[in-house]
């Protein structure tokens, strides 16, 4: 018999949405990835059973590579719909990976009319001259009741595209973004904190949103328990507080360690302990360590300095435990993706995180002894000025806009 799930947990109604071949990737990356349209269909009705209820759908040319074709659009949503029926939401993409201009990509959404389209901002209006084409399509998007998602790539776009809303380049007023976080690149690493710079300037949107992730750790056993362990540690290197680390990224990794096996309360410890550890990693630490710099009588530079090498082995030991917790629940991780990397190419990342580590931890250090030396018992009431115009200017900026 399974306990009821207290009201406090219940979450609001989402969509999740999957990808499952993007306009780069080809067999040679991944053995499964899907190509055509019965691929595709396959795949749907995999994804489907997972929970997922939008496809986001690239579709391929007989060479393998991206195309814009509505013949082969049509061919893949046939596959797709003649085995789920409209048990999922088919999303056509409009990326112009750099083949389309704005024109070829507006014309062949009018010629295949789907449900919903994904479009890029910056491929769709990616100069001012291309303001007035782009929102006739829009205005006319709405009349057809096509569902447009506007894809942001960085927080400067977020802010272009409010810009855009404002001044109605952008019509509607319940509109749908999504936030993509990573690359295709080498080495690419995403975890909850990168969401942290959109939603900074989110509240001048008024909107709904989701995001877009590359995965890291899916290839590990608990990944996303081991995900969680991440992305706590990255998130405590600029925030001290724990219940600020496990608002910013429990929220999305605790459903994903309960759907991989992990109960409820374990997903539940993991990211507490995990965020709670936030708190002793440097440079910017708990309120504790501000009380040993007031009452031990030395300088907050030497707790930075001391509490280093604890904090990565208490997150070594998280990481250790995680993955015996898995290995107890019998869980596997997911096949790797892409071309498997070279020693040397492993080493240069993990050599490039120790030299960010490094620089971040600089700053800091440096920044504060710099501040300290110059202003002397100044330096505190001079700093919470600064501060204080910061935040001021930022609320003037994010008062221009609507809805906030």
């Amino acid at each position: 018999m399974t306990e009821p799930v207290p009201q406090a947990t219940a979450w609001p109604p989402l969509i999740i949405a999957v990808a499952p071949n993007g306009a780069r990737r080809t067999k040679a990356d991944h053995p499964a990835q899907p190509m055509t349209p019965d691929e595709l269909a396959e795949t749907s009705v995999k994804c489907v059973e997972a929970g997922a209820s939008m496809i986001h759908l690239h579709v391929r040319d007989a060479a393998g590579g991206h195309t814009l074709d509505v013949d082969a659009y049509r061919a893949a949503t046939d596959a797709i719909r003649a085995k789920l029926g409209d048990r999922i939401v088919i999303q056509a993409t409009s990326e112009a990976v750099g083949m389309y201009s704005p024109a070829q990509q507006m014309a062949m959404v009018r010629q295949l009319h789907p449900e919903a389209v994904s479009m890029a901002i910056r491929e769709l209006i990616p100069d001012d001259e291309d303001e007035g084409p782009a929102s006739r399509f829009l205005e006319w998007l709405i009349g057809e009741r096509i569902q447009p998602q506007y894809i942001l790539y960085s927080a400067d776009e977020v802010v272009r595209f409010a810009d855009l809303r404002k001044r109605g380049v952008i019509p509607g007023d319940n509109v749908f973004v999504l936030y993509v976080l990573g690359r295709y690149t080498k080495g690419q690493v995403s975890h909850p904190a990168d969401l942290l710079p959109f939603l900074e300037v989110t509240g001048a949107l008024n909107c709904h949103w989701g995001f877009c992730a590359f995965a890291a750790l899916g290839h590990l056993r608990g990944g996303p328990a081991k995900a969680a362990v991440l992305s706590s540690a990255m998130t405590g290197l600029i925030s001290g507080s724990s219940i600020a680390n496990v608002v910013s990224t429990g929220v999305f990794t605790i459903p994903l360690m309960k759907r991989v096996g992990f109960s409820p309360e374990k997903a539940g410890s993991v990211e507490v302990a995990s965020s709670v550890n936030g708190q002793i990693m440097p440079p910017v630490m708990g309120a504790a360590a501000f009380l040993m710099v007031e009452y031990v009588g030395i300088s907050y530079q030497e707790v930075v300095k001391h509490a280093f090498l604890p904090a990565v082995i208490s997150y070594i030991a998280l990481f250790y435990l995680v993955d015996l917790e898995a290995a107890k629940a019998g869980m596997k991780g997911l096949p790797r993706r892409g071309v498997a990397k070279s020693l040397m190419q492993k080493l240069n990342g993990f050599l490039i995180g120790i030299a960010f580590t490094a620089v971040l931890s600089a700053i800091v250090y440096f920044g504060i002894g710099w501040t300290s030396e110059l202003l002397g018992d100044a330096a505190g009431p001079v700093l919470g000025v600064v501060v204080l115009a910061v935040y001021v200017l930022l609320v003037r900026f994010a008062a221009k806009y609507p809805d906030l």
